[in-house]
């Protein structure tokens, strides 16, 4: 089994789903949505791959987002992950239908099985990219992620094997929207008898997050290392609880134990897309500000007018965060209590 090097019978992006018990992960359907922009760019179809048990009628849900075929893998041997069932089944797949790209968003669950599938391929894959694009001309894949401690973003391609291979970090783009009107195919795919290598799951079990999910929240307080103080953080989390929202860390301030892992944002953290964004004695450091995308308001205090949080931020405050975070809740308190 593997990949190909006659690159012009490689055709189509091939987004890989996650299934949930809520359903589709979301960033499956934002990298549908990604796939399609980039899709008509080269004049080429979108296809989605879906792998599982139980199934149903699900899978057609995605045409909808961007999809014009969506090829089901579907048995009792998907019903437990696996990552070398899950990687095998989706080599198979893509040898069949030879999509000249293959994306999936860089979860725990895709990013255990899918350089298990490159490898079989013999291809590349870039892993835990922030950006997709393509070079029209050449058709190649244009991942682009943060290297060097996230101090540069580098794009890395893949010029002669394919399919070409990426992951992204979810919430790096916006969810589409569905469109009931598109039309598109359910095929199913019988990747054939596969081994489990002797791996049994014997149970399963979600896991418990501490504190609001960030990646679901629409206003964010960020702590940085200017307000990295029990008292202030305990008035920023009064902050967050007022206005229904989630307060967020850069790694330092994890670090130093005053907020839990869950609570990191950044290259080693989650990516964050809410409404707004209020960074408070954040620096603006690459490795923290890389998982900050597709903010409606971002709203930065710093004492430092030069910090280079301000170069990004949509609305920036000179000043101390520590004197204004408790003066911002008196208001909001305010406000909240009429």
């Amino acid at each position: 089994m593997a990949g190909g090097s006659d690159r012009a019978a490689w055709r189509g992006i091939m987004v890989v789903a996650q299934v949930t018990e809520e359903g589709f992960h979301s960033a499956t359907l934002e990298l549908l949505g990604k796939a399609r922009e980039l899709a008509d760019r080269l004049e080429t179809e979108v296809f989605a791959a879906v792998i599982g048990a139980g199934l149903g009628n699900a899978p057609a849900e995605l045409v909808g987002y961007g999809a014009d075929k969506v090829y089901v893998v579907e048995g009792e041997e998907f019903s437990s992950f696996v990552g070398s069932v899950f990687g095998t089944a989706l080599a198979r797949l893509v040898e069949e239908v030879q999509p000249e790209m293959v994306i999936a968003a860089a979860t725990d669950q895709n990013r255990s099985f899918l350089p298990y599938a490159a490898t079989l391929l013999e291809t590349g894959l870039t892993a835990n990219c922030m950006e997709l694009d393509v070079d029209e001309e050449e058709r190649l894949l244009l991942p682009t992620r943060p290297a060097y401690s996230g101090n540069l973003m580098a794009t890395i391609v893949c010029p002669e094997r394919r399919p070409q291979m990426a992951t992204v970090k979810p919430y790096s783009f916006p969810l589409p929207s569905h469109d009931s009107s598109r039309r598109g195919e359910v095929v199913p795919f019988d990747p054939g008898p596969i081994g489990a290598g002797g791996v049994r799951v014997v149970e399963s079990r979600p896991l418990q997050r501490e504190g609001p999910d960030l990646r679901k929240a629409d206003f964010i307080v960020g702590i940085g290392r200017g307000v990295a103080d029990e008292k202030l953080i305990a008035q920023a989390q009064v902050l967050a609880s007022l206005t229904g929202g989630a307060v967020g860390a850069t790694r330092p301030v994890c670090d130093m134990g005053l907020l839990p892992e869950s609570a990191q944002i950044g290259q080693t953290g989650v990516s964050i897309s809410p409404k707004m964004y209020l960074a408070l004695g954040i620096s603006g450091a690459a490795p923290h500000t890389v998982g900050i995308q597709n903010v409606d308001a971002f709203v930065a205090v710093n004492k430092d007018e030069s910090a280079p949080v301000f170069d990004m931020a949509s609305h920036c405050v000179v000043g101390d965060a520590r004197v204004l975070l408790p003066l911002l809740v008196h208001e909001v308190q305010k406000i909240v209590s009429k």
